[in-house]
């Protein structure tokens, strides 16, 4: 809701609509989508695949086309969660009318110094995905089925597969589509990735970037209960050592406890369970992302011997102990376990089988109806 209030002070004619989930709700103010008013074919398998966080991320895009195509507006600027405005939008729309899609660098100048954090950034992915404008045309609507499609499989975090959740894709654009602009405002897009190099002021209300009006903060990583920190993904610099942007880190930690208290019900989200309540582990997620092509049905059932949950149980070969297919695809991930176990289904079967019962299902936090 930070976002919203935050749209409605400095911009308060614009319509603002929010993708809910795990299922539509109805707010005064803001327009509500829920997840199955996308009408995707395969939001159940989506819904399966990632964690909710996760699935904001895989249904952006669609959540865009949706709002282009149903003619709910022919302009949209998309602002990801975490983020609060903090001046008037009206120059980013400006922009965007010089073409169909709008991209936001996360740097605009070079780091100096900073080329290990400049490395972080091309596996972050060169443009930032918590900006992103779209208008009604061709080129945009290309994109945004482009783009759906590969989130539906692929936005994971796997670096070494070219993967940063939905953000990597975005390197593409500008030589997949036409009608591309790369806008090179300061104001339009801060975080800790600019930080302290971009510098900030504030006058009163007022937020200055680089000398330039501010319109969009992002706080992606920022944790209100551990403010000491920017993002919790880096203790490279204090939030203190920002210099005004820690003025402004410090409005969104009281926006964002504010937003907090107000929710009357604050009980954590429960674990996503197969039918029979068994939860679902990350590393059934994941391969059910490898191995979706097959035909399992719905994936959270767990009934029949075709289920997904049966199949996960399957032994991935005749040998004994049985190491089944999530487990051989536990060995698969991780680099540590084919370095210790390198024969997991030979020789070092039995002690790879051990290490499951002895620290795999605590390590990967699995029911024992999987192990």
């Amino acid at each position: 809701m930070v976002i919203a209030e935050s749209v409605r002070e400095f911009n308060p004619d614009l319509f603002i609509a929010m993708l809910v989930i795990p299922e539509k709700t109805e707010h005064e103010e803001i327009d509500c989508f829920g997840p199955e008013d996308l009408n995707l074919p395969d939001l159940r398998s989506r819904e399966f695949a990632y964690p909710e966080t996760v699935l904001t991320y895989a249904l952006t895009a669609a959540f865009m086309r949706l709002l282009l195509n149903s003619g709910y507006a022919t302009s949209l600027l998309f602002v990801k969660q975490e983020s609060m405005v903090v001046g008037d939008l009206a120059p980013i729309f400006d922009e965007l009318e010089e073409g169909e899609i709008l991209l936001t660098p996360h740097l605009l100048a070079p780091l100096g110094e900073g080329r290990d954090r400049e490395l972080n950034i091309l596996h972050s992915g060169a443009y930032n995905g918590g900006v992103l404008g779209v208008t009604q045309g061709e080129e945009s609507t290309r994109f945004l089925n482009w783009w759906d499609a590969r989130l539906a499989t692929n936005c994971r975090h796997k670096v070494g597969a070219g993967m940063h959740f939905e953000q990597r894709w975005l390197d593409l654009v500008p030589g997949l589509f036409g009608s591309v602009v790369i806008s090179r405002d300061p104001g339009f897009n801060i975080g800790h990735w600019c930080l302290p190099e971009r510098p900030i002021s504030v006058e009163g209300q007022r937020v200055l970037a680089d000398a330039s009006p501010a319109r969009i903060f992002r706080f992606s990583g920022y944790d209100p209960d551990a403010p000491e920190f920017p993002t919790i993904h880096s203790d490279r610099v204090a939030t203190a050592a920002l210099g005004d942007a820690a003025i402004v880190f410090e409005r969104y930690r009281s926006a964002a406890k504010l937003a907090r208290s107000v929710i009357e019900d604050t009980a954590s989200a429960p674990v996503a369970c197969f039918t029979n309540g068994v939860p679902i582990p990350d590393a059934a997620r994941d391969l059910y992302l490898e191995v979706s092509k097959q035909d399992f049905g719905d994936p959270f059932d767990s009934e029949g011997p075709e289920s997904f949950f049966e199949w996960l149980k399957q032994p991935v070969d005749d040998g004994t102990p049985a190491i089944t297919n999530l487990w051989h695809h536990v060995h698969q991930i991780r680099t540590d376990l084919r370095g210790a176990f390198r024969d997991h289904l030979g020789s070092d079967r039995e002690a790879f089988a051990a290490w499951i019962v002895s620290s795999g299902i605590h390590e990967h936090d699995i029911d024992p109806a999987l192990a």
